[in-house]
């Protein structure tokens, strides 16, 4: 910015006048003199204010443009009081947190197919060391980085966290977004005091939703049993169903009757539970017959990433033994 100093009479002799900033770290003054003269003496001088750029979030900053007393061989100008000229320097900084590389932040459960990382930087140079944590939930995201401390030297070179996905022990709890925060710590710069940002973080599962049998074809006799054995791939989150019906129960009925039911809790998801399937005497002379035993998962009352599942067969041929 600018402003103007002018004599108000003609000088007998050349009259000066310095010009010096009260606080040259927020605004500096040009020309540092001038001088009027019998000829100059109303041409009004122009002052130039510039401000500094500290790079500090110091907020808006007043200062003064101190006017020397004038110096002159004209005793009416010699030593006279020139008014000082009020300065505020607009503060142009922002304490704030800057993250980077965040939009897309993806890990796997297995630590190694899938890592990614993010940085972190400040927006303005501290006024003292300030140290920020980083916060994960710590079941599905952990980092090799817990704190980073900037300085007035580091402040804006972005520094690396970088981010692993944890393994949750066979849990199928699907893809899972969770929140990484970063937040200034005590004791920081005071100006940096509260502030935190977040990134959101997906941990890809690599446990998938499914259920294995033993086996999928079984001979049992008319009047005899066997059976299979039926286990979770992966635990679940909430219990999973499993219905159990025979395609014909005239020929093998499970567990004695056309259908039954399994239920699988997240604490014993893998413990295979085994299925009785009974070959019905018929009296009938009618060959072996084949019987398709259907496992399907019940959606009413299972662990939602279950439903979708694919029922699974198992085929039984129940031998005839009745003969003429």
């Amino acid at each position: 910015d600018t402003f103007t100093i002018v004599l108000d009479s003609e000088p007998t002799a050349d009259v000066s006048i310095s010009l010096t900033s009260s606080n040259t770290g927020e605004g500096t003054v040009s020309p540092a003199n001038v001088t009027f003269t019998s000829e100059n003496w109303n041409t009004a001088r122009t002052i130039t204010v510039t401000g500094v750029d500290d790079n500090v979030d110091d907020g808006d900053v007043g200062y003064t443009i101190t006017t020397g007393n004038a110096s002159s061989g004209d005793s009416n100008y010699n030593n006279v009081g020139v008014d000082d000229v009020s300065v505020t320097n607009t503060d142009d900084d922002v304490a704030s947190l800057i993250l980077a590389d965040t939009a897309s932040l993806t890990v796997s459960e297995d630590g190694t197919t899938t890592v990614d990382q993010f940085t972190l930087r400040l927006g303005s140079e501290p006024t003292s060391d300030v140290t920020v944590s980083l916060t994960l939930d710590a079941t599905e995201v952990a980092s090799t980085t817990t704190s980073l401390t900037f300085n007035s030297l580091n402040w804006e070179t972005p520094q690396i966290i970088p981010l692993t996905g944890v393994d949750d022990a066979s849990e199928a709890d699907g893809d899972t977004i969770t929140v990484a925060t970063v937040s200034v710590e005590a004791g920081s710069a005071t100006e940096y005091l509260g502030l935190s940002a977040d990134a959101n973080v997906t941990t890809v599962d690599d446990d998938d939703p499914g259920f294995a049998l033993s086996t999928t074809t079984l001979t049992v006799a008319e009047g005899a049993s066997t059976s299979f054995t039926v286990v979770l791939d992966a635990r679940p989150q909430t219990p999973v169903t499993l219905n159990i019906s025979s395609g014909d129960d005239g020929e093998a009925t499970v567990e004695g009757g056309t259908s039954t039911t399994v239920t699988f809790q997240p604490g014993d998801w893998d413990t295979p539970v085994s299925v009785s399937v009974e070959g019905v005497v018929d009296s009938e002379i009618d060959g072996d017959i084949d019987v398709t035993i259907t496992i399907s998962v019940d959606d009413a009352s299972s662990d939602n990433l279950f439903d979708p599942l694919a029922d699974q067969t198992v085929t039984v041929t129940v031998t005839n033994v009745d003969t003429q």
